[in-house]
């Protein structure tokens, strides 16, 4: 049984309607269902990030094909 909030206090969407999220910091770029595209800069962010994850919603970063470069 999911018991994640569908609404995070301070964030405009309910996690029904996203599908997939990056995060730098405390910025995140969250891929709306409809193609949409929202940022939103947490408070919280691992607070925030936990959420997310929680309401399945996918952090792109643990994708398969996802590269990250050594800086």
């Amino acid at each position: 049984m999911n018991t994640a909030l569908s609404h995070y206090a301070g964030f405009d969407y309910p996690a029904s309607k996203l599908c997939k999220f990056i995060a730098v910091e405390d910025l995140f770029t969250i891929i709306m269902h409809d193609g949409d595209i929202v940022k939103f800069t947490a408070v919280d962010p691992e607070e925030f990030q936990r959420w997310l994850l929680e309401n399945n919603v996918a952090d792109i970063r643990k994708e398969d094909g996802w590269v990250e470069t050594e800086g």
